[in-house]
């Protein structure tokens, strides 16, 4: 085992344990007794841990009303026409995420700030519980975030808010190219200070090519408790996928069937000055692989994971200065066929503090210790700072803010990188993990609440970076080797600007990646070494006559060492009374890149869906 700090905090799995559950303990203690409901503003902020709006870092968040406008029907084709974010999906049933040209093993993906990447494989970082019904929006931090969020969040974090309080019942149905059909449910049924709030999703389809079929069962309950001097929420989800695997990881017409599981409880209370916040989360996950769908004998495997965590964070304002301190604690387990069984703790100490100067600045500052039983220690460290550049200079920069961070990140191989094994894959138990260090330098111009633009420069170097490699004269036969392909350094260029007039919002933005991966010379790669390296991407959304909107996205990209690009999506919406029309079309250019599997896309799809929404509930 490597350690990779010289910081001398090493707690023990049984005392950071015992800290957490004391801590939350005390929080929860004399809270729910509480009898005159009062909202707190549970607004969960992707780039701060002591509640700042952006916290000068690169932030996007995808509003109800996008998600609304939008063509998608999944978070993964939700995601794919966003600035720096590179989806590349295997079917609607899974796909890979990755941000600013890292791996899918380098972002952090939370519901509602609670961690549900896999500890087994990144392949599974999108099975999630939610749908997108569900999801009241979503925030996307592009850069790293470890000192925030510790491993994985090194090419950024997306967080999933889903819906709170009372929705508006919704019924819809869908159906469409490939054999789809679909539909879903969300309601809220509230009694004086409890509201639950139910959604269920289903769909189902043939494929877009042989051995591509899927279908898909999504559940999620949340139930909020407001208390006199906070609340306590709690959500349950369940997610089901069965589909065809056809040439995804070997050349074989392969099935798998996914399954999760999550449920947290969290209480969120202010004592005094401070506001403090607590909670407990599960998780559990499997996954059946059978590699020749026909003749499940030949090779099948089965995963399950299990990964339960506290923790406990604490926030005060003293002034012009906000402080953050926090705790947290996770168990991970593996079962599997292949992989054998697996056992990890981990625990961390955190803290943010943010320092406003009279004139406008802010400087951040941010510090994380983790501890693990299987990759040792690792201190990650993070600096913002959020210069105003109006006032003194001239009524011309009004509005303009200039933004940097630095900050020190890290991944540990998965489970899956260490001990997978099979004709196509071959793991590597001897696997370093990956060390980064990032930078990022940012002009951002907002001289009114229509109309905005951002500028971003940003660095990220890589020490032993980890993928799936053969060499580049290898044949379809020879298994891709986990391998730690050396030192890597990525720079990038993001530029985006967004208008918005009489309900409707105009975005173009562009993004750009240079990298150099000298030692990986000579081989190719699965993930790390196949970044996308350009990105434009236009969005439109307008509202049409007779209650009707109109929303489009055009985007054109090229991954490393593949050929350009351009698709486009569509959504007309219809509203007549409580019913609404839409009308999606995906890949209406249909384009031809390469998914996941190195299969060529689906081509131009369209769909019908009918819905009908009741009247918007009290509030």
């Amino acid at each position: 085992m490597d350690v990779y700090t010289t910081a001398a905090y090493r707690p023990s799995p049984l005392r950071a344990a015992q800290v957490v559950a004391a801590l939350v303990g005390t929080f929860w203690q004399g809270s729910l007794h509480a009898q005159t409901p009062a909202r707190l503003d549970t607004i969960s902020v992707v780039a701060s841990r002591v509640g700042k709006a952006d916290a000068g870092r690169s932030v996007d968040v995808i509003t109800r009303d996008a998600i609304t406008a939008s063509s998608a029907r999944t978070v993964s084709e939700l995601l794919a026409a966003r600035l720096g974010i590179d989806v590349s999906p295997r079917s609607p049933a899974q796909a890979d995420l990755s941000i600013r040209g890292s791996s899918p093993e380098q972002v952090a993906v939370l519901v509602d700030g609670v961690r549900v990447s896999d500890v087994q494989s990144a392949h599974y970082a999108l099975d999630l519980a939610v749908p997108l019904e569900a999801i009241e929006r979503v925030e996307v931090l592009r850069g790293a975030a470890s000192a925030l969020y510790g491993p994985d969040a090194v090419g950024g974090v997306i967080n999933i808010v889903t819906r709170r309080g009372g929705v508006a019942t919704r019924v819809a149905t869908r159906a469409g190219a490939f054999q789809t059909l679909g539909g879903e449910l969300a309601t809220s049924l509230t009694a004086g200070a409890t509201t639950i709030t139910p959604t269920i999703e289903y769909d189902r389809s043939n494929g877009a090519r042989n051995g591509t079929d899927y279908r898909t069962l999504l559940t999620r309950i949340g139930a909020e408790q407001r208390l006199s001097a906070g609340l306590l929420t709690a959500h349950l989800g369940v997610g089901v996928r069965d589909f065809g695997a056809a040439n995804f990881y070997a050349p074989y017409n392969s099935f798998e069937r996914t399954g999760s599981a999550t449920a947290d409880v969290r209480l969120r209370r202010t004592l005094g000055e401070w506001t403090l916040e607590s909670g407990v989360q599960t998780r559990r996950h499997t996954d059946r692989f059978t590699l020749i769908r026909d003749n499940p004998a030949v090779y099948e495997n089965l995963h399950t994971s299990w990964q339960s965590g506290v923790d406990v964070i604490a926030r005060r304002s003293f002034g012009s200065t906000a402080l953050a301190i926090g705790a947290d604690a996770l168990n991970a387990q593996l079962q599997s066929a292949r992989l054998g069984s697996r056992n990890e703790w981990r625990e961390a100490l955190f803290s943010e503090l943010t320092v406003a100067a009279p004139a406008g600045s802010t400087l951040l500052l941010g510090l994380r210790g983790d501890q693990s039983s299987t990759y040792g220690a690792f201190l990650s460290p993070s600096a913002t700072f959020d210069i105003p550049l109006d006032g003194p200079v001239g009524v011309g920069m009004r509005g303009m803010h200039l933004r940097a961070n630095v900050a020190r990140g890290f991944r540990a191989p998965t489970w899956t990188e260490r001990y997978y094994r099979d004709p196509a894959s071959v793991g590597n138990p001897n696997l370093q993990s990956e060390q980064f260090w990032t930078g990022e330098l940012g002009l951002r111009f907002a001289p009114s609440s229509d109309w905005s633009a951002d500028l971003v420069g940003y660095s990220r170097s890589a020490d032993n970076l980890i993928d799936w490699v053969k060499a580049t004269t290898a044949d379809a036969a020879t298994p891709w080797l986990a391998s730690n392909v050396g030192s890597a350094t990525f720079r990038g260029v993001e530029l985006s600007t967004t208008y918005r007039s009489g309900g409707a919002e105009y975005t173009l933005s562009h993004a750009s990646i240079a990298f150099d991966a000298a030692s990986g010379a000579g081989l190719r790669g699965r993930y790390a070494l196949r970044p996308v390296t350009a990105q434009t991407v236009a969005r439109v959304s307008v509202p049409a006559m007779h209650g009707a909107r109109v929303s489009a996205d055009l985007m054109r990209a090229q991954r490393a060492g593949e050929v350009a690009y351009t698709t486009a999506n569509l959504r007309y919406s219809q509203r007549v009374g409580g019913l609404t029309v839409d009308v999606d079309g995906r890949n209406l250019t249909n384009a031809g890149w390469l998914d996941g599997a190195g299969a060529i896309v689906p081509g131009r799809a369209l769909y019908v869906g009918l819905s009908w929404r009741g009247g918007e509930p009290p509030r």
